[in-house]
């Protein structure tokens, strides 16, 4: 999610909402008049006759009578009524209830339908009100995945007896440099969707993501406690229950499945494999490392083999992709990917592999954590999908900068690599 889209969003439902008249089928009209920084919404009809004292009677507006309700201040006209609604926040296109209740007590004395704006101003508006709760909902789900995932791979690291990976990768790169910030930046943007809309839609999802948005710091700083005092992997019941209501408010939006939101297989720490001879990962890719080279363990769980292969480092990368299942999606998700991660970024070639998947080879600038200088390097990616999607698996060849092809070494790797369909 991000606040300059949201902001576009959230105007272009707004602006579907402009006719000043809509006829609803209960009889009540709806004119809408822009006054400097507040919005008016009037409603004029006749009091339902369940509403036997004119003068006592309290008028609301809600998406259900069970759920949140925002109070209307009724005028006295020449014939019938008038409900106002005064709100600096916007009011979309959509069904709404008009609830009568009497003048004390939460006894409803009638209710009847409203729709504002015409049925097309709501289906558009609808649609894009739930694009941003299914960007909503893979923004958290990413967040709490990679947040698992990470503690129980560093959590198998230290069971391993690795030492120094806890301040370099765990706390540095992933927490503070991508995880934090982007847990800030969702929370943000839940704040402004709740402060902009009057009666958000989807207003129990909306709730149960602030709760989610909630429990996340804290369970950041469990793991954070948990994996200094070399404890065990954290418990995932605790974030379950915050899951779950996520998943169960957002079942028409086709969430993604609770395993997804718990880090899944990359949490595992991967077996190495032994150069020269064939290796077969239990996520579903095999390859072939020539003999004499070094291999070592790998420090971040989307890294699952690691080597040093004369001068050049070769990794293989599994990530985790739920809203990418066509082929296209997930070569998008490639080159994007490419472009954001790598400094100095420079495409040189790359295209669709006949076999199912994306090739890309490019320049970049690297940074050496042994000496803290940054590299250029030239970058080969070979990615390879699943038939179903979801995940892709990225052979990655790093060399020191060269206008050289790749050596008959590293092609006998890129030809041993290979993904179970």
């Amino acid at each position: 999610m991000h606040r300059a889209l949201l902001s576009l969003l959230i105007g272009a439902c707004c602006l579907l909402s402009a006719p000043a008249h809509a006829q609803p089928a209960s009889g009540w009209t709806v004119e809408r008049a822009r006054q400097r920084a507040f919005v008016d919404v009037y409603l004029r009809g006749e009091l339902p006759e369940a509403v036997e004292d004119e003068e006592a009677y309290r008028a609301f507006l809600c998406r259900s009578p069970q759920g949140e309700r925002i109070r209307l201040r009724a005028e006295e006209q020449p014939a019938g009524v008038r409900l106002r609604l005064r709100s600096p926040r916007r009011l979309l296109p959509g069904a709404y209830t008009l609830l009568f209740l009497g003048a004390q007590g939460d006894q409803i004395l009638a209710q009847e339908p409203l729709q504002v704006g015409s049925a097309a101003e709501a289906k558009a508006s609808g649609e894009r009100i739930d694009a941003w709760y299914r960007g909503a909902l893979s923004t958290f789900r990413e967040l709490s995945a990679t947040l698992e995932r990470r503690g129980r791979f560093h959590s198998a690291l230290s069971a391993a007896g690795e030492e120094g990976h806890l301040q370099g990768s765990f706390e540095r790169d992933f927490l503070a440099r991508s995880w934090t910030p982007g847990l800030v930046g969702a929370r943000m943007d839940l704040a402004t969707f709740r402060r902009r809309l009057v009666l958000p839609p989807r207003a129990q999802l909306l709730s149960a993501l602030e709760r989610l948005a909630a429990a996340l710091a804290p369970r950041r700083e469990a793991w954070r406690q948990a994996l200094t005092r070399r404890e065990a992997a954290l418990a995932p019941a605790p974030l379950e229950g915050a899951i779950q209501p996520v998943l169960r408010a957002g079942a028409p939006l086709g969430p993604t499945p609770l395993a997804g939101w718990l880090g899944g297989p990359l949490g595992e720490l991967p077996a190495p494999p032994t150069p020269g001879e064939p290796y077969t990962s239990a996520l579903g890719f095999h390859l072939t490392l020539p003999a004499g080279c070094s291999v070592e363990r790998p420090r971040d769980p989307i890294n699952r083999v690691f080597a040093k292969v004369a001068g050049s480092n070769v990794l293989v990368q599994v990530r985790e992709v739920p809203d990418a299942t066509t082929p296209e999606q997930l070569r998008e998700v490639l080159e994007v990917g490419a472009w954001e991660t790598w400094d100095s970024y420079k495409r040189l070639s790359g295209g669709p592999l006949e076999q199912g998947g994306h090739e890309l080879d490019f320049r970049a600038q690297i940074l050496r954590r042994q000496d803290g200088t940054i590299q250029p390097a030239r970058v080969y990616q070979y990615s390879l999908f699943r038939q179903e999607g979801g995940r892709i698996y990225s052979l990655v060849i790093l060399r020191p900068d060269t206008k050289q092809g790749l050596s008959e070494e590293l092609q006998a790797i890129v030809k041993s690599f290979g993904v179970k369909r």
